[in-house]
């Protein structure tokens, strides 16, 4: 590590990291991203639909988009019931 000779700087980042502030910021730009996301994918999904892009690349889109709803169902369940 680069980093390793400077204990000072390494603190630091490391307070940066986990400063309350910055997970938070960081967890509602994550959140605003899936939001605009979960529209996106469903339109692009919409949009090859109605062009009649080969079936078998619009059942791979459904299936990944399934799994960020479903994941993002997942973890929101998991994270009420810790708090």
């Amino acid at each position: 590590m680069a980093l390793k000779n400077y204990p000072d700087e390494v603190r630091k980042i490391e307070i940066e990291q986990n400063d309350e502030r910055n997970l938070t910021i960081t967890n509602k730009a994550k959140a605003k991203a899936y939001d605009k996301m979960i529209y996106v994918y469903g339109a692009i999904i919409l949009a090859f639909g109605l062009m009649q892009i080969d079936l078998m690349a619009i059942i791979i889109l459904v299936i990944s988009y399934l799994f960020v709803v479903f994941s993002g169902i997942y973890y929101r369940s998991k994270y009420e019931n810790e708090m």
